[in-house]
């Protein structure tokens, strides 16, 4: 499946894709990730910076509509003494109808006069009897965060002077409070997408309490029961977020310190992100790379498989051109067009076979014909002559001929002008039009096929035309020579289908004209009484062999003098 060249320019393009791929989404995924925790991390301290301010804000408000309520005539009549019996209904009227949560009326020494809670809360003592006194700022105000009851409250306590009718003045500390709500907290959720809760860390159990938040029911009370050993390493003095798992989900949570007074108390608010808020985006793009990945993929697996075929079809082709031309079919047709490689390859292709046509035709030319005269050799005229056995054609004739003194014209003048003297006789040769084929088989021997003549008389006439312009003078650089030719003929039947019989006919028929000086002399069968025995015996071993039909018998030596063979002959045998 996989040992095509268009199989593993897919499997390479789609493996260096993918490992390219995966490469940059894992480094997209990283660096996307750290972007978004660090966006994250950044927004989380703004919120709590903003949470600050937001808390610092609605302190200040309190400061101002506390020192309202302290101008409010109804309490200082109150205070002065003349509804003195009134001040705690004067102060539950006013202080609530303004939105106020809880109301405390401190004397200057520590006695608490009105400690009340809109929601009825029945609260301990006020816990922070010295807290005016110790903890007032310059202007004589101070403000904090209560925790009573499971409630959180920002709390202003500001002073009050009350001037009695003797002329003498009474000091107080009037403090109101704002319960902080699950509101709050979800207007800072809208605005930062974050999940708020506010959890107190009391010393005596160390237990984290969850006392208003934004969270679900089900996060809320796994994360009220979460002990010191999940949250205690978040410490409240870090401005760095940290992860923390709460119900199986991850949140970024940034710890925003506040302290109570009196009994030490850490008010501590915690600013969550939800981890995977965080990593929506991060998601979301991973999705979309994904997808473009996805795409590439395929168009990337369609590159490789158009390439690949691209690249190997005209491989295969020229494959298969090698494969035809391997067999001697060089006829094959090679076209290439374009300018890349492997057009050039395929045109160079061509080119090598176009050449090695030329060169195979001229190796076999060269095999099948003489070197000097040009004229097919004993190899070629025997191809041609079988062929032409078996078409039957009458009135063929077979004509052998010796040229005389060419062994005397090479040892007199050279080779060089022998070889001259054997161009020139073929050229004569050429010359006559009833000659079929004319082939040179040695150095002085010539053969002839002859057909379509009319009668024998006609064919003598041939052989006294050859005889007569053959043994006309030769001019051969500056030297003129004659030479002799005997002519041995066959006339060819249908009697045998061999040609080297045909050939040894008319050799015989040439040398009997030689042993006479006759020009030429036919062939017949009283030359040689027993050729035709000689021929059939020829024949008919021939015909055995190819067949496998010999057989051999032994004829074992038995000595006379006994009955049973000699041990020499045993072992003989």
């Amino acid at each position: 499946m996989f040992k095509t060249f268009q199989s593993k320019m897919i499997i390479l393009f789609t493996l260096l894709f993918v490992l390219g791929q995966l490469t940059i989404l894992f480094s997209v995924y990283h660096v996307t990730r750290s972007y978004m925790i660090e966006q994250a991390e950044n927004k989380l301290v703004h919120a709590s910076e903003v949470f600050k301010l937001r808390m610092s804000s609605r302190i200040d408000d309190l400061r101002v509509e506390a020192n309202l309520l302290g101008s409010s005539y109804l309490l200082k009549q109150a205070l002065s003494g003349e509804h003195n019996h009134q001040l705690k209904e004067i102060l539950t009227k006013v202080a609530f109808d303004m939105g106020y949560d809880h109301v405390v009326l401190m004397q200057d020494n520590g006695k608490v006069l009105v400690d009340l809670f809109k929601n009825g809360i029945v609260a301990e003592a006020f816990p922070f009897k010295d807290f005016a006194r110790q903890k007032a700022d310059h202007e004589k105000q101070n403000a904090t965060i209560l925790v009573v009851k499971n409630h959180v409250y920002e709390f202003v306590m500001v002073p009050l002077d009350i001037t009695l009718e003797n002329g003498s003045v009474n000091s107080y500390w009037l403090g109101i409070g704002s319960e902080v709500l699950d509101d709050t907290l979800q207007e800072m959720k809208k605005r930062y997408t974050l999940k708020l809760d506010i959890l107190v860390r009391k010393q005596s159990d160390n237990k984290w309490l969850s006392l208003a938040s934004s969270l679900t029911l089900n996060d809320k009370t796994e994360l009220s029961i979460l002990s010191l050993d999940q949250i205690k390493d978040i410490d409240i003095q870090i401005k760095n977020p940290k992860l923390v798992s709460i119900n199986g989900i991850q949140y970024l949570v940034l710890p925003v310190k506040f302290l109570t007074p009196g009994n030490g108390d850490n008010f501590q608010v915690l600013l969550m992100y939800e981890f995977s808020q965080i990593m929506e985006a991060v998601y979301q793009l991973m999705i979309l790379l994904i997808g473009i990945f996805l795409i590439g993929l395929i168009l990337t697996i369609l590159c490789a498989w158009f390439l690949g075929k691209k690249i190997a079809k005209p491989i295969n082709y020229l494959a298969e051109a090698v494969l035809n031309i391997s067999e001697g079919d060089y006829e094959t047709d090679i076209t290439f067009k374009g300018k890349d490689e492997i057009s050039r390859l395929g045109i160079t292709f061509k080119n090598m076979i176009t050449k090695l046509k030329e060169r195979e035709k001229t190796i076999f030319h060269q095999s099948m014909h003489d070197l000097n005269t040009n004229l097919p050799n004993r190899s070629y005229f025997k191809h041609y002559f079988t062929k032409l056995l078996h078409k039957n054609n009458p009135h063929t004739a077979l004509l052998f001929i010796e040229v005389g003194r060419i062994k005397e014209i090479n040892n007199t003048l050279g080779h060089d002008l022998g070889i001259l003297l054997k161009i020139q006789i073929a050229d004569r040769l050429r010359s006559i039009k009833q000659i079929n084929m004319l082939a040179h088989f040695s150095s002085d021997e010539f053969v002839l096929l002859i057909d379509q003549y009319e009668s024998k008389d006609t064919l003598k006439s041939i052989l006294q035309n050859i005889a007569n312009l053959l043994e006309q003078p030769f001019k051969i650089s500056n030297a003129i020579v004659d030479i002799n030719i005997y002519i041995g003929v066959c006339e060819i039947s249908e009697k045998y289908k061999d040609p080297d019989i045909w050939l040894r006919l008319a050799d015989h028929a040439h040398y009997i004209a030689l042993k006479n000086d006759l020009s030429y002399c036919f062939y017949s069968d009283e030359m040689d009484k027993r050729s035709p025995e000689k021929l059939s015996l020829m024949g008919e071993l021939i015909q055995a062999i190819e067949e496998n039909t010999l057989e051999v018998f032994y004829q074992p030596k038995v000595c006379l003098l006994y009955t049973s063979p000699s041990p020499r002959d045993r072992q003989k045998s």
